[in-house]
């Protein structure tokens, strides 16, 4: 005998956290912007998305961001130089841009920004 979708899935499990009584408001309106019940939204937004970075993980990672996004200007002034003048220079200018746009790019997918 086949079982029905109801035996099939049930969900037996409690999980409880307590909120505010601004961020209960916010939950239940965008529950009802969703046009889902509480437990399908969490469910939907909490166990459908990529897990958060650590805070300790996140802060370095936007620190190290922002010093790369320094340097690359840094290097984009040199190169802007050796375009005005020693073309051999050029491609070393444009051999260090491409690298730091490169570990640029891998901190920003690190950080979940270009996914």
């Amino acid at each position: 005998m086949k079982k029905k979708r109801s035996e099939k899935r049930q969900r037996n499990e409690l999980v409880q956290f307590r909120l505010t009584a601004e961020e209960k408001q916010d939950f239940l309106e965008r529950c009802e912007q969703a046009g889902l019940s509480g437990a399908d939204y969490f469910r939907k937004t909490a166990l459908k998305s990529k897990p958060l970075k650590s805070g300790v993980e996140t802060v370095l990672l936007i620190k190290l961001l922002a010093s790369w996004g320094k340097i690359g200007g840094n290097i984009n002034q040199i190169a802007k130089h050796y375009n005005s003048g020693n073309p051999t220079d050029v491609a070393l200018g444009q051999s260090l841009l491409e690298k730091i746009e490169t570990i640029r790019t891998d901190l920003r997918q690190a950080l979940g920004y270009d996914l």
